[in-house]
């Protein structure tokens, strides 16, 4: 990450839970707010341009901001809810297009898309760009692999090196 801001922050209310709700994470009772941004960032190999996210924590749920960057040549779009207090914890994100045409490259292929397009695992090469529209997101965040996901992901056109699967 770079870029250096300077954001306020809010915290008002008991932040550990009352003894009778002591599973909960975080006070239902407490109330925050904050904001992180950046210039510019690195993820996996891939340039993220400038964004700001403004979160709110209030009865145990963090929300934030809806949320549009630069992802590579690409854009993302998301505005996560966080269920803090529940057990597990799990996030919501809204049914849209979270992913809009964005590059792939060869961490991809080895990396999570494997899971979501296996003909593409290890590719050797990609020239392409992907989109991902969600219809429904409730993902178990210390438990990933027992998220409920659904959605359409899109490659459009270009070519792709073949990885060991599709040489099979």
């Amino acid at each position: 990450f770079t870029g250096a801001h300077k954001q306020p922050f809010t915290v008002r209310g008991p932040i550990y839970p009352a003894v009778s709700a002591a599973a909960n994470l975080v006070s239902d009772e407490l109330v925050a707010s904050s904001s992180v941004s950046w210039q510019s960032a690195n993820a996996y190999n891939i340039p993220l341009g400038p964004a700001r996210i403004d979160a709110q924590l209030e009865n145990g749920i963090l929300r934030t901001n809806p949320v549009e960057l630069a992802v590579g040549e690409g854009i993302a779009r998301f505005a996560p809810t966080v269920h803090v207090n529940t057990e597990p914890m799990w996030m919501t994100l809204q049914p849209q297009t979270v992913a809009d045409r964005i590059r792939i490259t060869p961490e991809m292929t080895s990396g999570w898309m494997q899971y979501i397009a296996p003909l593409l695992a290890d590719a050797t090469s990609a020239e392409s760009t992907f989109s991902i529209t969600l219809a429904r997101a409730h993902i178990q965040l210390m438990q990933p692999m027992e998220s409920q996901i659904e959605g359409q992901f899109v490659i459009h056109g270009g070519t792709v090196g073949p990885g060991p699967m599709a040489t099979q």
